[in-house]
């Protein structure tokens, strides 16, 4: 049996642990009790006690994870990450990031951080955004979880239509300030080519804040911004949409956040 100090009942099948009081509205179904209209605190009990005993099977996370209450799918996500390598679990893991209880994408959003990075896997965090973008704390457990492919979310959003969304800028200064930070060339490159990728004559807003949103880290980083863009093939692109900064930056009746949006841009970028 299980030392609980008393407060864990055996019964018949290494499933499930409840609290003694809890017995009369939990009918016997195994070695320990759990079933759906216990306490969420004791089954939430239950699941953790096997988790520290070395008993809790990658079955059972399994079954947690698709468990009709929010608070065990949580917890099940957080059991489930030493986990990962079961397919099984990820592919539980991963369908989650669709959950309709927005505390249950969040720890989606974290617990991807232990999954391999791949298209499944991005294909989810850019629906948690699209869905839970506005709130930071997603907004942060979702760049927590990413491993080099923060100009691929970047792509995968700008594809929606995400950065037209009022609202969307917070996320992609964010997403740039993780890539500038990187200080890898293959990043910083591909960031560049998706914010030119099918561009307007007249570069809609948030291509122009992808661009200016890099500045303050590359400067940290005193790395120039001419090299990427040559590397990247679009220093003739970027080149055409100078005179309209000048513009922007020069007409008070614009709004002040484009203003200085341009002026940065044009510090960015030295003329030809």
């Amino acid at each position: 049996g299980v030392d609980g100090g008393g407060d864990l009942v055996e019964a018949a099948h290494p499933a499930e642990v409840v609290p003694v009081g809890s017995q009369r509205s939990c009918p016997r179904r195994g070695r320990f009790l759990l079933h759906d209209q216990c306490r969420l605190q004791a089954r939430l009990h239950a699941l953790h006690t096997l988790d520290g005993l070395g008993a809790l099977t990658d079955d059972q996370v399994a079954r947690a994870l698709k468990d009709g209450h929010p608070g065990i799918r949580e917890h099940a996500l957080r059991l489930a990450e030493p986990r990962l390598g079961n397919g099984l679990l990820r592919d539980g893991v991963l369908r989650l990031a669709e959950d309709p209880e927005a505390r249950v994408r969040f720890q989606v959003a974290l617990t991807a951080g232990g999954l391999r990075p791949e298209a499944a896997l991005l294909e989810r965090l850019a629906g948690i955004l699209e869905r839970d973008g506005s709130d930071k704390w997603t907004r942060l457990a979702a760049l927590s979880s990413l491993k080099g492919d923060a100009p691929d979310l970047f792509r995968l959003l700008a594809a929606r239509g995400y950065f037209q969304r009022p609202g969307s800028e917070a996320l992609l200064n964010q997403l740039a300030a993780v890539v500038g930070a990187s200080r890898e060339e293959k990043q910083i490159v591909d960031w560049l080519r998706v914010l030119a990728e099918g561009v307007e004559p007249a570069p809609a807003r948030w291509r122009l804040a992808a661009l200016a949103s890099l500045g303050p880290s590359l400067r940290r980083g005193r790395l120039p911004l001419d090299e990427f863009l040559r590397k990247a093939g679009v220093s003739s692109i970027v080149e055409t949409w100078r005179s309209g900064f000048l513009e922007t930056a020069r007409d008070p009746a614009r709004d002040p956040g484009d203003r200085v949006a341009a002026l940065e841009l044009l510090s960015l970028i030295p003329p030809e």
